[in-house]
């Protein structure tokens, strides 16, 4: 027996029967071994990447953790969203925050199943024409009322944080919108609902609550579109806007409508390629609406996590049904004017 290069290669064996014409020969097999996945950072991202595990793995003491921890542990406060966060990323060939680098070509494959190494922040897609916007608007809601400094630091400390504009530096909201059915007046109608749910254990003064609630709306931004240019030229200026290096904390984009008004093709991968770049670059968690149904896009390969909202067939409980995880997991729930009911 010898050794070469790593391998074992068997000697000829001789028959038994010294008269035998024919010998046997025995042939090795050498499977190659697939290379191991890799991606590539800079050193601000690897600086921007190690600060965002030191967020995710320690207390939630303040927003900048609670916005990490709102998505990581999923604790969104909607069962079916918490449901698909659990399920195993789907799709996601290739798309990393800039905090996370970058995979190589050749791994697509694996990315999906890989995604949670390199903690990659979720690309959420609500398919259905039932509940997608009151299920944006609760997300919505939810994150910035998690994110409150009030819930951390004294009602005084909060109300000066924000006389100064710190609150420019915390965890924000985008809500793009490209199907007008929303109003104000729901959005508010969810916050405060949030809010009052949130502090039912406490002896809460109106003041403080309407101080809350001033709060949490500051921070969501409202963009209403109608053309495509409209899209790229917002994308970009978002993209450039929330460069990681500004920030300690992710921000939560929603677009209600995503693709559904944009009509040829060429405008289709305009948008994609820039909403591509804004998760490419920017540490951005993106939850999208669509309510027509498409054939395979480009855009599905960035997707992380899916989830079908339909009425409920069932006539008792639940009037709407949400399918997660390629319809293996189906939740019931229900809207108010406090939002998302689950």
């Amino acid at each position: 027996m010898f050794q070469r290069e790593g391998l074992t290669l068997l000697p000829t064996q001789q028959p038994l029967n010294a008269a035998a014409a024919t010998t046997t020969t025995t042939t090795t097999t050498v499977t190659p071994t697939p290379p191991k996945a890799s991606f590539s950072e800079t050193a601000l991202q690897w600086i921007q990447r190690t600060k965002r595990r030191r967020f995710i793995s320690g207390e939630i003491n303040d927003p900048d953790a609670a916005a990490w921890a709102f998505f990581s542990r999923k604790e969104t406060g909607i069962s079916f969203v918490n449901a698909a966060l659990h399920a195993k990323q789907q799709g996601a060939e290739s798309v990393l925050t800039a905090n996370e680098g970058t995979f190589s070509n050749n791994m697509h494959a694996t990315a999906a199943s890989n995604a949670f190494i390199f903690d990659q922040l979720p690309v959420i897609e609500i398919r259905g024409s039932c509940a997608a916007t009151w299920t944006l608007l609760t997300l919505a809601a939810r994150f910035v009322v998690d994110t409150r400094p009030s819930r951390f630091i004294s009602a005084a400390a909060a109300a000066a944080a924000i006389s100064a504009n710190k609150h420019e530096k915390l965890p924000q909201v985008i809500f793009m919108d490209s199907t007008y059915e929303y109003s104000i007046a729901q959005l508010t109608n969810v916050v405060r609902s949030t809010l009052l749910k949130q502090q039912t254990h406490q002896s809460v003064e109106e003041e403080q609550l309407a101080h809350d609630l001033r709060e949490c709306l500051s921070r969501i931004h409202l963009a209403s579109l109608t053309e495509s240019y409209e899209a790229v030229a917002l994308l970009e200026l978002f993209r450039t806007a929330l460069a990681p290096s500004q920030f300690n904390h992710p921000t939560l984009v929603l677009w209600d409508g995503f693709l559904d008004t944009i009509n040829n093709q060429p405008s289709r991968m305009d948008v994609v390629r820039q909403t591509s770049r804004l998760l490419r670059d920017c540490s951005v968690v993106f939850a999208s609406a669509s309510r027509l149904s498409r054939s395979q896009h480009d855009w599905d390969k960035y997707v992380t996590h899916r989830m079908k909202l339909d009425r409920n067939p069932s006539e008792e409980g639940h009037e709407y049904l949400a399918s997660v995880h390629d319809g293996s997991i189906k939740i019931p729930f229900s809207v108010s004017l406090a939002g998302i009911l689950s």
